[in-house]
């Protein structure tokens, strides 16, 4: 499959080294910033696990159209949700009639957006574990070990060749047999995790050592479990806390999006993940109060920052 990876923040640039260490061809596509300057500069910069730092040259464009002209099987969108628009209207101009594009992104509402512009037959969503970051020179570092789970935004595409594509790279990829109860867990894990880490500017492994911010998280849980239900997603409490613990443990020295948003001066995704619990929980008349003070902190701070620029 002729692959192409669409936001080549932490994520997507971890993604694209999982390609690139197997010699197997990858492009990217990055709008115009710092990001792509580095990219095209001094290639994608990725130090692994074990501290080991290695440079790749990657073909990287930010224009659509010149993609266009070798239209890409399939795209791994990784971009930050409040760009998934944007984003989905470059992609209509480059990827095949028959092509797809895997949303790993965080949030709700990813998918509504990428079906009404590329047509929900073109459309995955999926969930990943896997942590990333950046340093301050730009490279992607290795966060922690994590999993993708992916299904159809509609049922009847088969994505056994994507699977194969992803398993072929070495990540742990595969279709999830529930997509909307995968989905659920993986907001609320981002739900209950992120905006804590933001506000605390702290890693992952700070998180688990303190008994105030895992009582926070697991109010922001059990809210966020209450959104779910109402939606008719039946989750449990306890496997999906342990789950949260887990995460945190394989991911320890990581610090999330939305803390490197921050950390960065960016616009944070809280209106994805706070925003959308509250917009859901207000529809069946559910008071999310953990939930909506966290969101209206870090929306003031998104605030102050979009007035700075």
């Amino acid at each position: 499959m002729k692959t192409l990876v669409a936001g080549l923040g932490a994520l997507g640039g971890r993604l694209a080294a999982a390609f690139l260490l197997r010699g197997l061809p990858l492009r990217g596509f990055q709008r115009p910033g710092t990001t792509l300057e580095n990219l095209r500069n001094r290639g994608l910069r990725y130090r692994d696990g074990e501290g080991t730092l290695r440079t790749f040259a990657l073909e990287v464009r930010e224009d659509p159209e010149a993609l266009g002209e070798d239209p890409a099987d399939l795209v791994l969108l990784t971009v930050k949700a409040t760009q998934t628009r944007g984003a989905a209207e470059s992609i209509a101009r480059f990827l095949k009639e028959d092509g797809l594009v895997l949303s790993l992104q965080n949030g709700l509402g990813n998918g509504e957006v990428l079906g009404e512009i590329l047509g929900p037959r073109r459309v995955a969503l999926g969930t990943c574990t896997y942590g990333a970051h950046r340093d301050a020179e730009g490279a992607v570092l290795w966060g922690g070990e994590g999993q993708i789970r992916f299904g159809p935004l509609r049922e009847g595409r088969d994505l056994r060749e994507v699977e194969e594509t992803l398993q072929a790279v070495g990540l742990d990829a595969r279709v999830a047999p529930d997509l909307p109860r995968t989905l659920w867990e993986k907001v609320l894990l981002n739900a209950s995790v992120n905006p804590v880490s933001a506000l605390l500017g702290c890693p992952n492994e700070t998180l688990l050592a303190h008994p105030a911010s895992l009582r926070l998280m697991r109010n922001l849980l059990r809210e966020g479990l209450a959104a779910a239900r109402a939606e008719g997603i039946p989750l449990e409490e306890e496997p999906l806390w342990d789950r949260i613990l887990s995460v945190l443990r394989a991911t320890a020295s990581n610090r999330t999006s939305m803390l490197q948003d921050r950390e960065a001066g960016k616009r944070t995704e809280t209106d994805a993940l706070g925003g959308a619990l509250l917009e859901r929980g207000q529809r069946h008349g559910l008071d999310l109060p953990a939930t909506e003070a966290l969101h209206l902190l870090l929306s003031a701070l998104d605030g102050r920052q979009e007035r700075k620029d």
